[in-house]
């Protein structure tokens, strides 16, 4: 499991922090922004230490929409 604020390099060579983590249906999603704060953001289902960035833009919206609503609690 990732903790809020960890750094990570994914494949792409850019470094992103862990901003948010929530669970749907068994699977953990993760949101993530650049080091940088300005390159980019990715969401990530989280299995067996491997993410995936998610690619789907419906299911894409609906994660986004997810993690606003986990931080408004």
């Amino acid at each position: 499991m990732l903790d809020k604020g960890d750094l990570l390099t994914l494949s792409n060579g850019k470094e992103y922090i862990v901003i948010n983590q929530i669970q749907i249906d068994g699977k953990n999603y993760v949101y993530l922004v650049t080091k940088d704060g300005v390159s980019g953001v990715a969401v990530c289902l989280l299995e067996n230490d491997t993410l995936t960035t998610i690619n789907d833009g419906e299911f894409l919206q609906l994660l986004l929409t997810k993690f606003q609503e986990s931080q408004n609690m």
